[in-house]
């Protein structure tokens, strides 16, 4: 009743249509704006909503936190107003109003009047300066969008959740009271980021809105610092603990939307840059969980790189490592950083991490796509570091050059091993030379017992017949190739590529002498054993000895370091001492001890007895 009378009272004594210059008649445009500037200076809603429009009204004091809302806009209330301008529009019912608030240099203010149903003259809007009214930024925009970020934080904060939609308790101690609504949060936001949000579990979807809005006090205490745009704002909210909550808001229609966020913690610590792609990366890394355990290939390719899927899990038996199941209180962990994403679970024995990568357009949120590109289970009792591409393309690898290893299959070889052991042994043969070295590798199929993971190294012991043999894998960006065998050895290496790499050249010389091949018996030999004795002669020199014989003997033991070698071949009857330097990378033959029996005068040292022949000219 009070507000009618008000109404008809101030109505009656304001004029009607045509355009005024400042003066002192302009009483009734006075009498409204000191009203309205009194009001929000006492903080008393009621009495600004007595000299506000329904519009206004709506727009900028539609919630209890109005008024807390609006001195965030820094509106003069201070001083008498001063009527500087008053223009009326043809109809004669809305009018613009130029105020001068307080002393001559104050500041200047734009109010917009206009007639209610009654007749009344109300603030239907006003401007802090010129160009914000050349631009449209009117306070009442400015206050709807504030109010609309006072909503989405009650949504998305479990506090003065509207009633109705589905509910998600709270829970945990550290929850603050109260529940959130899940339709209603879904509601704040863009149809791309409902998308993303709505494929969370429930109880996910609510640690997802507790971390970002959980430090963030509701009520008249929120002071939010806007960057608005057209069709488009970014609200900064401070957080307790330091750092921020960034709402990118899209306009639509007359409403805002929650397009993405963002949380920028303190030093960088708990950054999120946007939660479309942390909540996209959540949904592919439970997708791949649920679909890896129901060993659905096909919806793993969806949630697979191309890497992951075609080279590891395509064909892989995934019954063979099956991923833990997380412990009962276990609360998965997501960090996005750049185009990557983590997704973290514990399991008792194990912690379980999905890597992620980010596929489509980096400046379209809404278009985010992660795909899983790696997950690697790290094992707390032994502290190693199991990747699943390893496990199984190892595990594929191995069969295949245990495979070509049996077929004495060159190509294979070269193709399943790391750049060094080719060099050091497979390119260094030709089929011919590998069918005739002693490779001591049994022709059966590998029965895995044991993995272990240091780094980039993969070692895989297998039981090949009944040698126990440790294959060597090594992680070359993503390619998993043989880069070494490990046998049971007593008086040698273990290291098959270490025992071939002096091996061959034995091989290589023996080769040579009998062919009769200076050019490559002086590349197999020495820089001294050449200029002793090869580059002497134009031919091979005959032996009384049958040299090739005794460098066919049984390999007896090898000694071995980085700069010479000792090979035993044979036994203290027959056989060959063969010594090796190492010179321009590669191990060379500087003298062969010939064995004919146990006494001294039983060896000839290979290289003294063709010196010998040579002083004497034979």
């Amino acid at each position: 009743m009070r507000r009618a009378f008000t109404r008809l009272l101030v109505g009656a004594i304001l004029p009607v249509g045509g355009l005024s210059i400042a003066g002192c008649s302009h009483m009734v445009e006075s009498r409204v704006i000191t009203a309205f500037a009194m009001a929000l200076d006492k903080d008393d809603l009621p009495e600004l909503k007595k000299v506000a429009s329904e519009d206004f009204e709506s727009d900028a004091l539609s919630r209890d936190e109005a008024l807390a809302s609006m001195k965030q806009l820094s509106i003069p209330t201070s001083g008498k107003p001063k009527i500087l301008k008053v223009i009326n529009d043809e109809k004669g019912d809305t009018k613009r109003v130029t105020v001068q608030m307080g002393k001559t240099s104050g500041p200047k203010v734009y109010y917009r009047l206009k007639k209610d149903e009654s007749g009344k003259w109300v603030v239907d809007d006003l401007y802090l300066s010129k160009t914000d009214q050349s631009k449209g930024k009117s306070v009442a925009r400015d206050m709807k969008l504030l109010l609309s970020v006072r909503g989405i934080l009650d949504a998305w904060g479990g506090t003065n959740a509207p009633a109705g939609g589905t509910t998600v308790p709270a829970g945990g101690t550290d929850a603050p009271a109260g529940e959130i609504n899940r339709e209603a949060l879904l509601a704040t936001t863009t149809p791309e980021f409902r998308k993303a949000l709505e494929q969370l579990p429930p109880e996910e979807m609510l640690k997802l809105a507790r971390k970002l809005t959980g430090e963030i006090v509701q009520g008249n205490s929120v002071r939010p610092q806007v960057e608005l745009r057209e069709d488009t704002a970014d609200i900064r909210v401070a957080r307790s603990s330091g750092g921020d909550l960034i709402i990118k808001l899209q306009r639509d229609g007359d409403d805002w939307r929650v397009g993405d966020m963002a949380q920028v913690g303190r030093r960088g610590q708990g950054d999120v840059s946007s939660v479309i792609h942390l909540a996209s990366a959540m949904n592919t890394a439970m997708a791949f969980e649920a679909a890896y355990a129901r060993q659905d290939k096909a919806a793993l390719e969806n949630t697979c790189t191309p890497r992951l899927f075609r080279g590891s899990l395509a064909g892989a038996d995934l019954s063979t490592v099956p991923l833990p199941a997380p412990k009962q209180d276990a609360q998965p962990e997501i960090v996005v950083e750049g185009s990557t994403a983590t997704f973290v679970t514990e399991t008792p024995d194990e912690i379980v991490r999905i890597g992620l990568q980010r596929v489509g357009d980096a400046d379209q949120p809404e278009a985010a796509v992660y795909r899983v590109d790696e997950v690697t289970l790290f094992e707390l009792k032994t502290r190693q570091n199991k990747r699943l591409s390893v496990l199984y393309t190892g595990h594929a690898v191995l069969q295949l050059f245990s495979e070509a290893v049996a077929e004495r299959d060159l190509d294979s070889l070269r193709l399943n091993s790391t750049i060094d052991f080719n060099k050091r042994v497979w390119s260094r043969l030709t089929p011919e030379t590998l069918s005739a070295l002693q490779l001591e590798i049994p022709a059966v199929a590998p029965q895995i017992l044991n993995t272990v993971f240091q780094g980039q190294m993969t070692s895989i012991t297998v039981m090949q017949g009944n040698t126990p043999l440790t294959y060597v894998l090594k992680d070359i960006q993503g390619k998993v190739l043989v880069d070494d065998i490990l046998l049971p050895a007593v008086d040698r290496p273990e290291s098959m590529k270490m025992t071939y790499d002096v091996l061959i050249p034995v091989q290589e010389f023996l080769a040579s002498y009998e062919s009769s091949d200076m050019t490559n018996l002086r590349g197999h030999s020495s820089r001294e054993f050449q200029h002793l004795v090869w580059n002497q002669v134009e031919k091979v020199p005959s032996l009384e000895q049958d040299l090739p014989r005794h460098l066919r003997a049984p390999i007896g033991s090898i000694q071995h370091n980085p700069e010479n070698a000792l090979i035993i071949l044979g036994d203290d009857n027959f056989g060959a001492r063969v010594k090796l330097v190492r010179e321009r990378e590669f191990f060379r033959i500087d003298d062969v001890t010939i064995i004919a029996g146990p006494e001294e005068s039983q060896r000839a040292s290979l290289r003294a007895q063709l010196r010998v022949r040579l002083q004497n000219g034979l």
